[in-house]
């Protein structure tokens, strides 16, 4: 028998390898057998649609999906940023499994506090590469269909148990949190028909010809006719708004991406990595050059990824708008953006001219290169240089303008998506994201709701209440395919938090200090897996570089055991901070030798054993990577010192304070109200 396939709505993921899904007969089922495809336009019914026709003639029968333990959570949402493509699924019955019914007495759905009102995310539903065509007819007999019975051919895992939602509030939420986590501008047209419809159309035109005219003038391509048996990858017109510090458009950008998923590795690419600077790598330049009061200049590669030259046979469709109808295709002499192995060719083109300027990557982050006094963060196309003279930052600059075409953005105001001001006068640098923040709050709607000075509640009793749960949860995104109304209050509580901290300002000021360090472990506190949870937290003078907050891999059989895990994990850091700190001051003999870097904990028993030797019926059992710690305490490198729970910085990292402690927490970072 041929294989069939059948057109499905993308709903979530189930593991790493199964997809949950919306057929057009409202049935729900599990399959690992998807074929994705973007080129299907308008095919009804939409997911919004089917589910308000379900929703209109069988409001009590909603669909949710929850833990089997947590069978007693009402209103389990299943969220997915949907404007992703639809996937239709083959209809391959050995590796799908049907979600069954609900039971009519499922209680009703408590409202959500959200606006349902809100028109749900526009999804393009795939049609599967079936012979057999779907009228329109017969797809609204299927959606008037009444939803089936539970099938007996396939179980639903475990973990899993049917729940009920409202699929339009879904869609609506699910847009928001995929724009919000992408960075998309709701400003931004997605489409090429949708930018030239539009009231910036002109301007948009415009650029697509500047694009394409570059393409063209680097030589990225030549037209060729499609040999046998090769395929042609397809591409797509990308839209961008470039706004400034305060927000504000600074200018309109489209790039002509190649839809790098379609490549086959071994035919279309090989290697990918690409190295760019670490967040921690540039919080440290920051504290450096605000002590030793160093320049800080910032500039942008004009379509980077078309300078490096591909190894491989690719060939790409003719750009929409610019195809001459001939028929032929662009076979790739120079990296295109989308290509999964551009960015990589891209660093090594790059990376090689900055050798022949007397630059040498660090070993600890090959995204920073240092010459001298001098240091150039590198974050794919967007330079930052540092150092003490300004003459040496203009020679390297124009060096650069030489070899291609940048454009100087001058003194760093604005830095992957952080603002940044200076008072030089005071040895200070300010970074902030008020203006993103306000954008979020205003894509969510919550940009008047009213602020909070913690992000997550604390029990008075045992248990933790349950904004701290689900913000336990959600930290390590462990339950973002099954949300429940406990996750939902927690990110509003989150939310409500940020809009009281948006003015908030990480500062680094005065002279350069040692590098400091704190260490904390909350015992059990994941009440489900009951593994505990290690946080550690670096300061390079008033502000901090480096932080985690991690669930630990094993459970810990005391509070002891817990802490000295989290002090191997925090040593680990300390021994790749101190690398990256001697390799930036290496020339700077003004600064004093780095000593021993200590590090602060508050479990005097776990101190003791980095320190001990022995072991013991208590300690035996402690996997040997935690011992690494104690190495590094003996040769000098780190120590650890005492330090009472009240003051420990890391404790905020761990679990949820109450206000006065957590405002101290805070302050701590370095985090300070801007002032007015």
């Amino acid at each position: 028998m041929q294989s069939k396939s059948i057109p499905c709505q993308l709903l979530g993921y189930q593991g790493s390898t199964n997809y949950i899904l919306l057929d057009e007969r409202g049935r729900v089922f599990v399959s690992n057998n998807v074929v994705f495809s973007e080129n299907i336009k308008n095919i009804e019914p939409t997911l919004h649609n089917l589910t308000h026709q379900m929703s209109d003639r069988r409001p009590s029968q909603r669909r949710r999906v929850v833990r089997e333990e947590d069978s007693d959570v009402e209103n389990a949402i299943v969220l997915e940023p949907s404007p992703l493509p639809i996937a239709s699924r083959e209809a391959n019955r050995s590796g799908e499994t049907v979600l069954g019914e609900p039971t009519p007495h499922e209680p009703p759905v408590r409202d959500t506090g959200w606006n349902l009102d809100q028109e749900a995310t526009r999804s393009s539903i795939h049609v599967a590469t079936d012979e057999r065509e779907v009228s329109s007819e017969e797809t609204e007999e299927h959606a008037e269909s009444r939803l089936p019975e539970r099938s007996t051919r396939g179980q639903l895992p475990s973990r899993y148990i049917l729940a009920s939602t409202n699929f339009a509030f879904l869609a609506t939420v699910a847009e928001q949190l995929y724009l919000v986590s992408r960075d998309i501008d709701q400003s931004e047209p997605r489409t090429f028909r949708e930018a030239m419809q539009g009231v910036h159309g002109k301007l948009w035109w415009g650029r697509l010809k500047d694009e394409h005219g570059s393409l063209v003038e680097n030589g990225v391509w030549t037209l060729v006719t499609l040999p046998p048996g090769r395929k042609a990858l397809r591409g797509k017109w990308v839209f961008k708004l470039k706004r400034g510090e305060n927000g504000q458009v600074l200018r309109y950008k489209a790039r002509f991406v190649v839809r790098g998923f379609e490549q086959r590795e071994g035919i279309d690419f090989n290697e990918t990595f690409a190295s760019v600077v670490k967040p921690m790598s540039y919080k440290m330049i920051f504290a450096i050059a605000a002590a030793l009061d160093l320049e800080l200049e910032q500039m942008d590669v004009k379509t980077a990824f078309l300078y490096g030259l591909v190894t491989e046979e690719i060939y790409v469709q003719q750009p929409e708008g610019f195809d001459d109808g001939s028929g032929r295709v662009c076979k790739l002499l120079k990296a295109l953006y989308g290509l999964k192995q551009a960015p990589r060719v891209w660093y090594e083109t790059l990376s090689t001219f900055l050798e022949t300027l007397g630059f040498k990557p660090l070993l600890s982050d090959m995204g920073v290169f240092v010459k001298g006094h001098m240091f150039i963060a590198v974050y794919v196309d967007d330079l930052l240089l540092a150092g003490p003279s300004r003459e040496e930052i203009v020679a390297v600059k124009q060096a650069l303008c030489n070899k291609f075409k940048m454009m100087d953005l001058g003194p760093c105001k604005y830095y992957l998506g952080m603002s940044l001001r200076r008072d030089r006068t005071d040895r200070s640098i300010f970074l902030s994201q008020t203006t993103y923040l306000e954008k979020v709050l205003r894509d969510f709607g919550l940009d008047q709701c009213a602020p909070n000075a913690t992000p997550v509640s604390t029990s008075k009793f045992g248990e933790p209440g349950p904004d701290y749960k689900a913000a336990d949860k959600l930290k390590e995104c462990r339950h973002l395919a099954n949300p429940t109304n406990e996750h939902q209050t927690a990110v509003k509580r989150m939310f409500r938090y940020l809009k009281g901290s948006q003015n908030l300002e990480l500062v680094y000021q005065g002279g350069l200090q040692p590098l400091l360090g704190y260490t904390d472990s909350d015992w059990a506190g994941d009440l489900e897996t009951r593994r505990s949870t290690s946080g550690y937290v670096f300061n390079l003078g008033t502000g901090a570089i480096s932080w985690s907050s991690k669930r630990q891999r094993t459970v810990a059989l005391s509070s002891c055991e817990a802490e000295y895990m989290g002090q191997t994990a925090a040593a680990k850091e300390a021994v790749w901070l101190r690398g990256l700190l001697q390799e930036l001051l290496k020339e700077y003999k003004e600064v004093p030798e780095l000593k021993t870097t200590v590090i602060f904990g508050d479990n005097q028993g776990a101190i003791a054993m980095s320190k001990n030797p022995q072991f013991h019926t208590r300690t035996k059992h402690i996997d040997i990577q935690h011992h690494y710690c104690r190495e590094k305490v003996n040769d000098g490198t780190v120590e650890f010192q005492y330090i009472s729970t009240g003051r420990q910085v890391a404790d905020g990292l761990t679990k949820a304070l109450p206000k006065d402690r957590f405002l101290l927490f805070r302050n701590a970072l370095g985090l300070k109200q801007r002032r007015p």
